[in-house]
């Protein structure tokens, strides 16, 4: 049996892996995914058997993230350009929401928002920024109107639509940078990392996030 069958284990996982220390009922675990408590409890008892996650429901660190990241397969596509800030209908259009109050919206992530969390990753000023965008009808519309590339190293910035609600809904501010994007989640950024066997594990192993994120690989 897979454990990681259905998109339900998805947003349970990321859940538990967000909050590793906490011991979170099923109930609740059900309201912040917005899934039956039934549906949550069969995903838990699949998670179990497959011993990533113990009796009180907290996760077996570090195998939950490798389990969840070695089925984290986002759709993205390259675009030849991005909103300026000042056109606010465009912005609008595509769900770029810039406040970090529990609205959905865009947020940056891999490469510069690791950077931006301490990692270890020497990046060029120009380098394209990745995005998560809330889901995929909205990535098909930024991919139309902002237009394909051939050659994704023209890129003007790499969009991926996000595999689960929280991706895109519980998004971080760099207080030292307020004009720059939110930012998604250490653990969205991991997860993307963990994709690049080499380099990206390499990261991984060095890098541990400010308080108050938790190391969950």
């Amino acid at each position: 049996e897979d454990p990681f069958a259905g998109q339900a284990v998805l947003e349970v996982a990321v859940q538990l892996l967000l909050h590793p220390a906490q011991s979170i009922g099923v109930r609740s675990l059900a309201h912040r995914v917005g899934r039956a408590p039934s549906t949550v409890s069969e995903v838990l008892t699949r998670l179990r058997r497959a011993n990533l996650v113990d009796a009180e429901r907290v996760p077996t660190i570090p195998d939950l993230f490798w389990s969840l990241a070695s089925v984290w397969r986002p759709v993205s596509a390259d675009v030849a350009s991005l909103p300026a800030p000042s056109d606010s209908a465009l912005r609008g259009a595509l769900r770029i929401d810039d406040s970090t109050d529990g609205r959905t919206g865009w947020a940056l992530t891999d490469t510069q928002a690791a950077v931006m969390y301490g990692a270890p990753i020497g990046v060029r000023a120009d380098h394209p920024p990745d995005f998560y965008v809330p889901d995929l009808r909205t990535l098909r519309r930024a991919a139309q109107v902002l237009g394909p590339v051939a050659d994704p190293s023209t890129r003007a910035a790499t969009l991926k639509a996000a595999p689960v609600r929280a991706t895109c809904a519980e998004r971080v501010r760099d207080g030292k940078a307020c004009e720059s994007w939110p930012m998604a989640r250490p653990l969205f950024v991991a997860l993307d990392l963990a994709k690049d066997p080499s380099r990206g594990r390499e990261i991984l192993a060095q890098w541990t996030p400010p308080e108050p994120w938790a190391r969950v690989w």
